[in-house]
């Protein structure tokens, strides 16, 4: 019953955190966000914090090229600076899966209790609440992935699962059904 319960409070953290950081990266994008993206390719460091940050956040580089080349088409960036912010968004959708091999749990501690502790003394009407409304979600998510990799870990040891692991590894099939599930 905890493994269960692990796994599904982690899904749940997780896809909460990533609604909350869909919806702050929607409301980031407004007239300031394309001015910071067309200061950030200027700046090659600047650019690969921002494309690294994108990549991570969105998980994928598709989104973020899409991103960018909304920006070039109306104007809002040139395609010089936009190209390096591309190419670090691939690092930071690698970022994230390098980060679910490592401790995740101190670093989603320290997202939630940081950016929760800056919410409550900015206020509701804080220019900065929909980033430190991505650095909840992204807190939320780090600790999501955490608890889905404490509650999975005994699985390991169960006979039946790896039976069924292996039976699904030989039959493709059936990993589809189970993954529609």
């Amino acid at each position: 019953m905890e493994i269960t319960l692990n796994i599904l409070c982690g899904l749940g953290l997780f896809f909460i955190g990533i609604a909350n950081v869909s919806h702050s990266l929607k409301s980031l994008t407004g007239p300031t966000f394309r001015r910071l993206m067309a200061r950030a390719g200027g700046n090659p460091i600047a650019a690969a914090a921002t494309g690294t940050m994108a990549g991570a956040l969105l998980q994928s580089s598709n989104a973020v090229t899409f991103i960018i080349i909304g920006l070039i088409n109306t104007k809002s960036l040139d395609v010089k600076r936009g190209l390096p912010i591309l190419v670090w968004a691939n690092v930071g959708t690698s970022a994230l899966v390098l980060l679910a091999s490592m401790n995740l749990r101190l670093l989603a501690l320290f997202l939630l209790a940081s950016t929760g502790l800056a919410m409550h003394l900015s206020g509701d009407k804080s220019r900065y609440r929909y980033f430190l409304t991505g650095m909840m979600g992204l807190g939320l998510l780090l600790m999501g992935a955490d608890f889905i990799k404490v509650g999975a870990k005994p699985l390991q040891y169960i006979e039946d699962f790896r039976t069924l692991i292996a039976f699904g590894v030989q039959s493709p099939l059936l990993s589809l059904i189970i993954g529609m599930v």
